[in-house]
């Protein structure tokens, strides 16, 4: 429920609103309202940077299920490493290597795909 929401609410309206201005302080002011939505430090520290690339997501794709995607798969994270693998601090650290390995290379696929020249479908005249 929690990536459903927080997405809608911070880049699907606050972000979507923002960005008519100026995308740059949009990105930059919905990420910091979405960093005081959280509790502690670390977490806010960590919402400002999953908050700019939520948004660019979102800029990038035109479709508001990319980052909730995103943010579901950043929760599960945690919730995995604070309650299931509360008592292994190594093997956690061990998922969290693998999720920023696996979101880089997420990213730069991304990127290459967004990038790459894509065939036009040929011309059923000629």
């Amino acid at each position: 429920i929690h990536p459903i929401a927080e997405e809608y609410i911070f880049r699907g309206l606050f972000y979507g609103e923002l960005r008519q201005m100026n995308p740059i302080f949009g990105c930059l002011t919905q990420t910091v309202m979405f960093a005081i939505a959280h509790d502690t430090v670390a977490g806010m520290i960590f919402a400002l940077g999953s908050g700019i690339v939520l948004a660019y997501l979102l800029e990038n794709t035109g479709c508001l299920w990319v980052p909730i995607a995103a943010h579901a798969v950043i929760n599960f994270r945690s919730w995995l490493c604070l309650t299931v693998l509360a008592e292994e601090p190594m093997l956690c650290a061990m998922i969290d290597r693998i999720f920023i390995v696996g979101g880089f290379v997420c990213f730069i696929l991304f990127l290459i795909i967004r990038n790459a020249p894509h065939a036009l479908p040929e011309d059923a005249d000629e």
